[in-house]
């Protein structure tokens, strides 16, 4: 009996190394957001995909010390949600790139390489 749960604790160990995720890694990327004057200028950022504790993608994305998080529903509408605890909704496409570019009120835009 005692050798039965040896193996069996060793399997569950095992199983449980083998089934978990890979952490999450940040990498660089390039963000594009829009300014005053309508133009969207590249700029260097760090985007982590994963998937958070409701089994949804999310996107956290950080440019020197600010972070954000974003959410993208499969209907064209997201959520960004900031450190502070502050979201708000927007919407988004796919450009020609593949990269999610988000339109807020106002026109304001913003775009990262997923």
């Amino acid at each position: 009996m005692k050798l039965f749960s040896s193996i069996a604790a060793a399997a569950v160990v095992a199983a449980s190394t083998t089934l978990m995720a890979a952490p999450a890694e940040a990498r660089s990327s390039t963000c594009w957001a829009s300014n005053d004057n309508g133009s969207m200028p590249a700029m260097n950022c760090d985007v982590t995909r994963r998937i958070n504790y409701n089994g949804h993608v999310v996107w956290d994305v950080g440019i020197g010390s600010k972070k954000v998080t974003f959410v993208l529903w499969s209907n064209g509408i997201g959520e960004a949600i900031w450190a502070d605890g502050t979201k708000r909704i927007f919407e988004y496409h796919l450009d020609s790139d593949g990269d999610p570019r988000l339109t807020g009120k106002d026109g304001w835009q913003f775009s990262f390489r997923a």
